[in-house]
């Protein structure tokens, strides 16, 4: 499989820029905000995705993921800037910003780039996201749930103030590591409350859990892993990685390409 975890020298040298600066905007429905974001693959493609970033902010890493889906699917992928320029250089900072962030409203910027993707012409849109990502894509499917058609969640749950789960509207797959560690929001006591919750939603669903992972390991990017080390979220296994990113695209091939 040609996956992020292949990626070239060259792709991750061009991705890892220090200066990365916005390519497209569109509107956020609910106020007329102008949303930043990133924009990868064929404008005019009927088949779509929004990539929610990780409580990083707007990484080489996201963008990488972003564009290796684009490539692997050939389909139209943006990516709203949730933080709007700020990145957290340590768990410190990446937590504030975080704790900042108005959930709600990052799911209008969804709802923007969903609207944005269908002026171009996308017919089919799913959604996928990474950690705080992981939790605004499963939001998405209850508070966008007549917008996209599926979302794929990466080791994070939203909280019940944000959204009731169990009002999901779409088919969802979502991924996690069994070391995860990170107690009510992706460990295994909160990755069994969210198969629960999905049973009771209705709707098509599988969740994976990978042994011998904790938080994050999709992340294949050194500076990435050096920025999780005193975290305690294990290491980056690409046999898992590579799994769960085939189930990924055949999920989206299923519900988005179909």
């Amino acid at each position: 499989l040609d996956i992020a975890h292949k990626q070239t020298n060259a792709r991750r040298k061009a991705m890892s820029s220090p200066a990365l600066t916005p390519d497209v905007t569109w509107t956020r429905p609910s106020d007329g905000t102008s949303v930043p974001g990133y924009a990868f693959g064929p404008p005019s493609s009927p088949s779509a995705l929004v990539v929610f970033q990780e409580w990083w902010g707007i990484t080489p890493q996201i963008l990488a993921q972003a564009k290796q889906l684009s490539d692997d699917l050939d389909v139209r992928v943006l990516v709203p800037d949730l933080y709007r320029g700020k990145i957290g250089v340590d768990a410190e900072e990446a937590s504030h910003l975080m704790s900042n962030l108005d959930f709600v409203a990052a799911v209008e910027d969804l709802k923007g780039a969903v609207n944005e993707l269908k002026s171009g012409g996308a017919k089919k849109i799913g959604v996928v996201g990474f950690c705080m990502g992981g939790a605004l894509t499963l939001a998405s499917a209850v508070l966008a749930k007549d917008l996209v058609d599926c979302a794929v969640a990466f080791y994070g749950t939203p909280s019940p103030e944000l959204c009731d789960v169990e009002k999901a509207g779409v088919p969802i797959l979502a991924h996690f590591g069994e070391d995860d560690n990170l107690e009510g929001f992706s460990n295994p006591a909160a990755v069994e409350k969210l198969r629960g919750q999905l049973e009771k939603s209705g709707v098509e669903h599988e969740v994976h859990t990978y042994a011998g992972v904790g938080h994050g390991f999709m992340n294949d990017m050194p500076e990435m892993r050096e920025k999780v080390k005193p975290l305690g979220f294990g290491e980056h296994k690409k046999d898992v990685a590579d799994l769960a990113w085939q189930r990924t695209k055949e999920f989206f091939e299923k519900h988005v390409k179909a």
